[in-house]
């Protein structure tokens, strides 16, 4: 069966097992990332749903933690901006931490206006 198919087991150049001198075998990081865009490329063609398509059953493996996939639309991102705009006002401070180095080019860049 495997002969009619083309695999080749016991074949050093057979499609099961490719010559490493000129084939480099796939990672999981290679697999993932098609898996990832192969994912995105289904969901741009339906029209970006609601709720995004089902993953394949093996996709959690390759991550090897629970994964949610999602997306985000513009409406999406503008409700953030809005939200930080709201939050900084309310607080009276950034919506997120800074580090020291991010707070010393703020603080070089404000007293230097």
């Amino acid at each position: 069966m495997a002969a009619q198919i083309g695999v080749l087991p016991n074949e050093p150049d057979g499609i099961a097992f490719e010559n490493k001198e000129f084939f480099r075998p796939l990672q999981a990081a290679d697999i993932l990332a098609w898996n990832m865009r192969n994912f995105m490329q289904r969901e741009l063609s339906r029209g970006l749903p609601e709720a995004p398509s089902g993953l394949r059953p093996y996709f959690h493996v390759l991550r090897k933690i629970p994964t949610r996939i999602g997306f985000y639309r513009d409406s999406d991102l503008e409700k953030v901006a809005v939200d930080i705009s709201d939050y900084e006002e309310r607080e009276g401070k950034p919506a997120y931490k800074m580090t020291h180095k991010q707070f010393n080019e703020w603080r070089k860049r404000e007293t230097s206006k």
